[in-house]
């Protein structure tokens, strides 16, 4: 898994950042690199896990859309959050650039791209963000799945190893684990 955050970041900080000059026509203007440094990676991921963790039971409906909602998403949050401002193409084209490299990283489905790098474009969020704890999105988004994620495969794994010598830890009883 940590060879997938490091790749995936690396594709943030190069082929998304050069698609974004490419779509300037150039060099990005100052302004534009302050916006984007302004929790813009952080909730570009977070929204996109969102909408892919979203997507499991409408998986005909959102294949096509997903770089269209994660852009409005992204362009929402920031005006809900008094972020600096960004032009929609430059949302629009670092989503459509970081969903090209997702697509190209899990060529086998919907599912495995949901199952394998939701957690990680997770983790990248929150690794991201210089302050998860006050970005509601990366929060609820990401913190929160990755903590019930983690204690339920911890609880999963002790279960496993315990098994012979707590009899009766097996029982769903989440209250006594």
């Amino acid at each position: 898994m940590v060879d997938q955050v490091e790749r995936l970041g690396d594709a943030l900080t190069t082929v998304v950042l050069r698609d974004i000059e490419r779509a300037h026509r150039g060099p990005i203007p100052d302004t534009t690199r302050v916006a984007l440094a302004d929790h813009f990676w952080c909730d570009l991921l977070a929204q996109l896990a969102h909408v892919l963790s979203e997507g499991l039971t409408t998986v005909e409906k959102l294949t096509g859309k997903v770089p269209e909602l994660v852009t409005r998403l992204v362009l929402e949050s920031r005006g809900e959050s008094d972020r600096l401002p960004l032009e929609e193409f430059v949302v629009r084209t670092a989503v459509n650039s970081i969903w090209k490299h997702l697509k190209v990283l899990m060529p086998f489905g919907w599912l495995v791209l949901v199952k394998r790098m939701v957690p990680i474009i997770r983790v990248l969020a929150v690794l991201m963000c210089k302050s998860p704890e006050r970005h509601e999105a990366v929060v609820r988004y990401c913190v929160d799945p990755l903590t019930g994620q983690l204690r339920d495969e911890t609880k999963r794994r002790l279960r496993k190893v315990l098994d012979d010598w707590l009899p009766g830890l097996e029982a769903p009883d989440d209250e006594a684990a």
